[in-house]
């Protein structure tokens, strides 16, 4: 992302993650917090010790794992009061890759049980020394739990079932303790529970992002429990949706007022007036429609699709039955004043 930045944007920008040095990592930090670097494509544990208050955008270049997170993160901007943007980029494999994370902490209590009798047969296999060494990676393997094993020793560790001592690379000291399957049951039942949360908070985060209905910014305080009643001139720097209902209102409101007049006109040019308001529905939704729904939408029959059933369009031909629109649109199709295109959608001709 940073080599995109510099490359194809011209800016001047750095990277910042665990890989760099430490002593790289203050000097990044340093010259942001200065401003003698004006952007960071960073991950997401640059912002906890960052206070800088002039940061005017932050662009979240995949999904957070949950609202909280991206509150805390969008917030790094505007902390000086002034206007600020936070754009988060979104694609459906987001979900699949915190789903993956989510799973690879899914140790049930039997996993653990499975775990935990593969160590006794190490420690047999040892001849019973206390502590005894194992290979982590090996015994992961063959308790069939692979990269979850060092949490599975944890969990383990903290139901009592083992103590865990030096490390020598992959090897680990453990010190086995007596089995309680009542504590291993309570130990999984906590990470299940937490797995649901986590389950719950993707979720959450998801519905944000696909959402197109809501003002974000009333979704996002409503999930802190507040609320926002914000005079005009804020809200029309308020989000993506707020501004897409601005212009799909001032565009019905033209559109409404170039029908009326062609109405008028079309009394005097025997043109029928459903002729013209077709035509303004299709240019409204250009390419979104094919002729049936179209006939829906004017009629007042449209189900769901809010943003269409909702419109100033929905039912203004109601007074005609679905055959008669259906009729004018084929005459407008004939005319050619509509086409369909690949995708069997009307489109103005």
């Amino acid at each position: 992302v940073a080599a995109f930045l510099r490359d194809e944007m011209g800016l001047e920008a750095a990277e910042y993650h665990a890989g760099l040095s430490s002593g790289r990592r203050e000097t990044i930090q340093s010259d942001f917090l200065e401003g003698r670097l004006p952007v960071v494509a960073a991950t997401n544990a640059f912002g906890l010790g960052i206070d800088r208050p002039d940061v005017r955008m932050v662009i979240h270049h995949a999904l957070p794992g949950s609202l909280a997170a991206y509150y805390q993160e969008a917030g790094r901007a505007g902390r000086d009061g002034r206007p600020a943007e936070a754009v988060l980029l979104y694609d459906s494999d987001d979900r699949r890759l915190h789903e993956h994370f989510i799973r690879q902490s899914d140790l049930t209590a039997q996993a653990l049980s499975r775990l935990y009798q593969r160590l006794q047969e190490a420690y047999s296999e040892a001849g019973a020394p206390d502590p005894f060494l194992v290979e982590t990676p090996e015994i992961g393997r063959e308790a069939h739990l692979f990269d979850t094993v060092e949490p599975a020793l944890e969990r383990l560790e903290e139901a009592g079932m083992l103590r865990q001592g030096l490390t020598q690379g992959n090897r680990r000291e453990i010190v086995l303790l007596p089995w309680d399957e009542d504590a291993v049951a309570a130990v999984a039942e906590r990470l299940r529970a937490h797995r649901e949360r986590q389950m719950a908070q993707l979720q959450e985060m998801l519905d944000y992002a696909e959402n197109h209905l809501d003002c974000r910014r009333e979704l996002l305080l409503a999930h802190f429990g507040s609320s926002f009643e914000p005079p005009e001139d804020v809200r029309a720097d308020c989000c993506d949706v707020c501004a897409e209902r601005r212009e799909v209102a001032a565009f019905v409101a033209e559109i409404e007022e170039d029908t009326a007049a062609t109405e008028e006109e079309a009394a005097e040019e025997d043109v029928p007036p459903a002729a013209e308001l077709i035509l303004a529905c299709t240019r409204a939704f250009d390419g979104l429609r094919t002729v049936a729904q179209m006939v829906e939408l004017l009629h007042g029959d449209m189900e769901g699709y809010s943003r269409f059933r909702d419109s100033d369009f929905h039912g203004r031909l109601a007074g005609l039955t679905s055959e008669a629109i259906t009729a004018e649109i084929e005459r407008l199709l004939e005319e050619e004043r509509l086409v369909i295109n690949q995708m069997e959608r009307l489109s103005a001709g």
